[in-house]
């Protein structure tokens, strides 16, 4: 007897690569990485969190330090601006600055800044290399524009004495308003 089996001449279902069991696994990956990847975000948020509070016990240290220097040093105290202040100041400091940057003069720094009446009086100090140099450098000031209200004068300038290696060859000088003249 021969027998003719006509079950594989019909469609077959067709397997999918996605059974059960492999949506399964995949899901349990997929949750493992889901909270390995939080768990790496709390770590890498708690060693910025340890970060942040070394840098500000640091910053406290160094306050400190500045502090106890300024009450050593009180000559060459440099005041942080009372920011409560400066809010309510309605005076641009930034445009002195940009007038100081913009006249340019090889060998020329300043030490000291004073401003003061809303820019009527200033007093500008600082060392040259040259003699030439603070002349030239108040002859560029006095170009800026928001100089010509107030005309700057060279007033002093001194070589420093010998007793100062560091600065033995420079000259001081001080640049003022007529107004600033007044007051010292």
């Amino acid at each position: 007897m021969q027998q003719i089996n006509l079950y594989t001449h019909l469609p077959h279902p067709v397997k999918s690569l996605l059974d059960a069991r492999a949506l399964l696994v995949l899901f349990a990956v997929f949750c493992s990485m889901l909270m390995l990847s939080y768990g790496v975000g709390l770590l890498l948020r708690h060693h910025d969190n340890v970060k942040l509070a070394n840098a500000s016990q640091q910053f406290k240290t160094v306050q400190l330090e500045i502090k106890a220097l300024a009450l050593k040093f009180p000559s060459s105290v440099v005041q942080a601006p009372d920011v409560a202040k400066l809010r309510y100041c309605k005076f641009n400091f930034s445009a002195f600055l940009e007038a100081f940057a913009a006249a340019i003069v090889p060998g020329i720094w300043l030490t000291d800044i004073a401003i003061a009446d809303r820019g009527a009086s200033l007093s500008i100090k600082g060392h040259a290399l040259l003699e030439g140099q603070a002349q030239l450098y108040a002859e560029q000031l006095n170009n800026q524009l928001i100089f010509k209200d107030t005309p700057l004068i060279l007033e002093d300038v001194m070589r420093n004495s010998a007793d100062d290696k560091t600065a033995a060859n420079m000259l001081s000088f001080r640049i003022a308003t007529k107004v600033a003249e007044d007051n010292g």
